[in-house]
Parts: structure tokens; C-alpha cells; sequence
């Protein structure tokens, strides 16, 4: 096996708290993709500081998600029917704020990555694979663990209406499979994109604008918002930033589930609220690093390449001469 690595900025501080290397994409276009979906609409009540929203309702209902490894089908398959031009790096939008997010990353919830990258025409198109931590993390999965999960798929029936104007909030079960896809044309540094997130819903008077719904625990204490600040509003600003979404949704919760208070977060400020423990620039810094580093090392249309990123790693390790199993191009797109 051949192996090489790159090591990532550090990530010390800078004055540019609010510059970023990249821009958020200039041009969008919104596909509904595995089932006929139609967009959905925020719905919020006046009092966001009096709600009651039960997110365990419905639990052991809904419609599990398949477990199955679609790979990046679903996109080349917006990409085939949509004749949309490939850009430098093809991907998912998970996958960029992994990567993004990886000078920050750290602690047990950090599983690290192996990313899979093949080269098509010009374009090189990558896919992540399940690391073994994950693996295990996905092996051991407590019955918690999957409410947990299924309170965010639920809270969002709570405040979304379909766009036909119909409550969600009362469906007799969710589809756990079902999703809004947006495939967005972007560019960090001088590497062009061309990737896929999943929207939530938009504002009622502009469907173009779209908002990410959330919910994390009611925060108690100075050390929980420290947390909050420090971890999950990085991942929160990084998913939206990079499609365009301006507005996020919070819904905190109790440890029972249940919602008691919405709050609306503008994309724009998260930064400064967040500045003692992150800096966008930094992200997108070791982002714009690794993807040129990608472009320069995936030239061969006829190899699979993997890079691999250890847990509480900036280093990645790559392996130009990767076994099949990491092949993920269909054949009906190569």
C-alpha cells in the first residue's frame, strides 16, 4: 500500500473571527428525492417561550430508516436527470462539515472519517464509509439512544405545515426515509462544488429561503452552555452556512422529551456568540487544505483512493491503491 498523510492547521486564534475562506453558494436548485415529498413550511405558534410539544409521540411507529448504503446514488441520480454539470469535488454536504469541523473535533463522540474518492472526467467524487468506531458505536445502539434520534425527526412535525397547508403534527406515523434534497453549486478557495443537503423546510412568504430545525436539551448551567456554544453550534452554523440557510429553529427540550421553549437563531451571528471557542476562518482553512490536497492526489480515473482520519486526529492518511470495497460509482454512472 502506498500512504502518505497531511497534517491540518492548528486551531489557534486570529483576529478574522468573521472572515471565511469560501463563500455561501450563489446558485441552488431543490430536488425532492426517494419519495414524491412536497416542501414544507414553518408553522410556529406566537409564544415561543409557552409551548408543549411531546416528542416521544408516535415512537415505535414510524417508519425505520433503510439500512442500507446508498452511497452517493441518490445525487448522481439528480445529476444524470437533471443534467447538472459536475464541478471539482462531488459529495455531500455531512461530509463537508465533518471535514470543516475537524480542527475543533475531540472526545467520544469523535468517530473519525475514511472518505472513498474516484475520479470521473474531471471531477472527483467522494463518499464516506463507516469507520470502526462507528461501526461499533452503530452495533451497540440502546433503545435511548434511538428515541433520542426519533425526537428530532418528530419535532418537526410540530412546527411545519406541508405545502399544501396541511398540519403534520397529527400524521399516524413517520417515514423516517422521507427528505427534501437541495444540490448546491458552491466554491471554497479555488475548488469548485457540487453537493447535496437535506432541507428541513422554508419561511412561509419565500420558498427560496430555507431554515434548519434543531433541538438540543435545556440548557441549566454555565458548563451546558459552554458545551453548546462550543460543539453543537459549529455544526450547526456549518451545515447552514454552506447551503445558504440563513434561520435556525431551536427547540429545547427536557430529558423526557418534551419541548417548552423555541428560539430563532440568525446564521450570521452564531460566530460572534461562539468566538471564545471557534473561528469560521479556521474551518475553512483546513477545508479549502484538504480538498486541494484531494485534487492533487486523486489523478487516476482506474484506482480508488481512501483518506482516513483517526479519532482526535488533524492528520489524514491516504491510500492510493485501495482494496473494491470502497468502490461506490455505479456502474450505469461510470
Amino acid at each position: 500500500m502506498a500512504h502518505c498523510s497531511v497534517n491540518g492547521p492548528h486551531a489557534s486564534k486570529t483576529a478574522e473571527t468573521n472572515r471565511c475562506i469560501g463563500r455561501p453558494p450563489t446558485k441552488r436548485r431543490t430536488l425532492a428525492t426517494k419519495t414524491t415529498l412536497h416542501k414544507k413550511v414553518i408553522s410556529v405558534p406566537k409564544e415561543l417561550s409557552r409551548v408543549n410539544f411531546d416528542l416521544n409521540i408516535g415512537f415505535g411507529d414510524q417508519v425505520p430508516k433503510e439500512d442500507k448504503d446508498e452511497h452517493l446514488d441518490i445525487l448522481l441520480q439528480c445529476i444524470r436527470q437533471h443534467r447538472i454539470e459536475p464541478k471539482d469535488i462531488v459529495c455531500y454536504r455531512g461530509l463537508l462539515t465533518k471535514i470543516a469541523a475537524v480542527p475543533y473535533e475531540g472526545g467520544r463522540f469523535d468517530d473519525g472519517w475514511i472518505i472513498s474518492a474516484q475520479k470521473k472526467g474531471t471531477s472527483v467524487y467522494l463518499c464516506e464509509f463507516k469507520t470502526p468506531s462507528a461501526i461499533e458505536k452503530s452495533a451497540s445502539t440502546t433503545q435511548r439512544q434511538e428515541l433520542m434520534s426519533y425526537w428530532g425527526h418528530k419535532f418537526e412535525t410540530f412546527v411545519t405545515k406541508s405545502s399544501e397547508g396541511t398540519g403534520l403534527a397529527t400524521k399516524p406515523s413517520l417515514d423516517l426515509n422521507e427528505e427534501f434534497v437541495s444540490i448546491v453549486k458552491g466554491q471554497i478557495g479555488e475548488t469548485t462544488l457540487l453537493f447535496a443537503g437535506e432541507i428541513d423546510c422554508h419561511h412561509q412568504d419565500d420558498s427560496s429561503k430555507y431554515i434548519e430545525l434543531k433541538t438540543t436539551r435545556q440548557i441549566d448551567h454555565s458548563g451546558q452552555d459552554r458545551s453548546f456554544k462550543k460543539f453543537k453550534l459549529l455544526k450547526w452554523w456549518l451545515q447552514s452556512f454552506l447551503i445558504g440557510i440563513e434561520d435556525i429553529l431551536c427547540g429545547y427540550r427536557d430529558d423526557d422529551g418534551i419541548v417548552h421553549t423555541l428560539e430563532w437563531y440568525k446564521v450570521s451571528k452564531i460566530p460572534r456568540m461562539s468566538a471564545e471557542h471557534w473561528q469560521p476562518s479556521v474551518c475553512f482553512q483546513y477545508l479549502d487544505k484538504f480538498l486541494q490536497f484531494v485534487r492533487e492526489i486523486v489523478t487516476d480515473s482506474d484506482r480508488i483512493y481512501t483518506f482516513t482520519r483517526r479519532p482526535g486526529k488533524t492528520n489524514v492518511v491516504v491510500d492510493k491503491k485501495a482494496p473494491d470495497t470502497f468502490e461506490f460509482l455505479p456502474e450505469w454512472f461510470v
